[in-house]
């Protein structure tokens, strides 16, 4: 980590809103849904602990704001499909596969996507 901070000094590395810290986490695919569903059920909870300028940040939308997402239809969809693929999800919820979204379940690896908060080069922010 102390390589990456002392080169970002190096090099005068500069972030400003539309950067964020992004977080990888592996996912198997039969857990994807479950996950997707408790984002969008607390992503509104989430969103409490970024600055304001993050809050309709163009360079990291909400999943739950996605044109036409309506959370009871997905919880009811995982009802009958418990295990959907990403592309299933993606297909029936979301209108593009974003991955700018503060929550990107469609990687091209088998992990989902953390872009909730603002990276900063700076302790105090």
């Amino acid at each position: 980590m102390l390589a990456v901070v002392d080169s970002q000094t190096k090099w005068k590395i500069k972030t400003n809103e539309t950067c964020s810290l992004q977080v990888h986490i592996g996912v198997k695919e039969h857990e994807l849904m479950n996950l997707v569903c408790g984002w969008c059920a607390f992503e509104n909870v989430f969103v409490l602990f970024v600055p304001p300028f993050r809050i309709k940040n163009y360079h990291c939308p909400f999943l739950t704001e996605t044109e036409g997402f309506k959370i009871d239809k997905l919880l009811e969809f995982r009802k009958e499909y418990p295990h959907a693929t990403k592309e299933q999800i993606a297909t029936d919820f979301f209108t593009a596969h974003d991955k700018h979204l503060a929550f990107n379940f469609y990687t091209p690896y088998q992990t989902v996507e953390f872009r909730l908060h603002h990276s900063t080069l700076y302790e105090s922010h």
